[in-house]
């Protein structure tokens, strides 16, 4: 049994909803993962910090966890941006309101009444009212990155700092974003902020009136969101997709001959 990334029933309840969820709830879900979760044999994860945060909360051996990078795929597919009046901004995720779109929302509309051609594009399902001016769909993986991924200025991440399920996480979106060689914006999150200030990717705004200096910033510097962009590009090559295949082969390789050790 693989089983892919998935969403612990109380951190996934809190990043959808600001309700506690209901103990019954959780303590079935819980039951229902850490049984899946011991009974794979291998466990595909989306980075190092998952590995470990999964390792330690279903106490589970390290040894079946393969983390293979989100993105991987992103940065060997060809893409060609159109040319454009406007400043595209792109979030990829859902619009809900507990991830701080509305915001987001706020920020563009006040740039975009200073004159500045800012255009909000949100890949993902709408789940709550949203201005006019945003551009907002559902969209099959390959039309995201050829056409929508593809024509975005900037990438932003903006979820609230002062929640504790988005603070700590790693957002699987900021690996898409590096592999497409777009600047990043996002919000002051633990990690985020450290992978983004250690490749130097993108900027991190430490609160809302920054987050549109920034989007601003990279509006009137192209030169700047371009180094940005390349800057991530370029870190994403640690995440090479020959690589990380390379690596799950082994990885299961290595388990096979152990499986047929143990037979014996």
């Amino acid at each position: 049994m693989v089983t892919d990334f998935f969403d612990p029933p109380i951190e996934a309840a809190y990043a959808f909803s600001k309700k506690k969820p209901p103990i019954i709830f959780v303590a079935l879900l819980r039951f229902i993962d850490s049984l899946t979760l011991r009974l794979s044999n291998l466990i595909i994860v989306l980075n190092e910090i998952w590995e470990y945060y999964v390792s330690k909360l279903y106490k589970l051996d390290r040894s079946k966890m393969v983390i293979v990078q989100n993105g991987s795929l992103i940065c060997q597919m060809p893409q060609k941006k159109e040319i454009s009046d406007s400043f595209n901004v792109l979030y990829a995720g859902s619009a809900i309101e507990e991830k701080g779109i509305h915001k987001l929302c706020e920020v563009i509309a006040n740039s975009r009444r200073r004159g500045f051609k800012v255009e909000l594009y949100i890949a993902g399902a709408k789940l709550m009212e949203l201005p006019d001016f945003v551009h907002i769909a559902s969209y099959p993986w390959p039309e995201f990155v050829n056409n929508v991924l593809a024509n975005t200025d900037v990438c932003v991440i903006p979820y609230p700092p002062d929640s504790f399920t988005f603070r700590y996480a790693s957002p699987a979106k900021l690996s898409d974003y590096m592999a497409a060689g777009k600047p990043v914006i996002s919000t002051n999150l633990f990690y985020t902020a450290k992978i983004i200030k250690k490749y130097k990717c993108g900027v991190v705004a430490k609160d809302w009136d920054e987050f549109e200096f920034y989007i601003e910033k990279l509006y009137n510097d192209r030169e700047l969101a371009k180094k940005l962009g390349e800057n991530g590009l370029r870190a994403s090559g640690e995440f090479n997709y020959t690589l990380l295949a390379e690596k799950l082969f082994n990885n299961l390789l290595g388990m096979f001959r152990c499986a047929s050790h143990e037979d014996k």
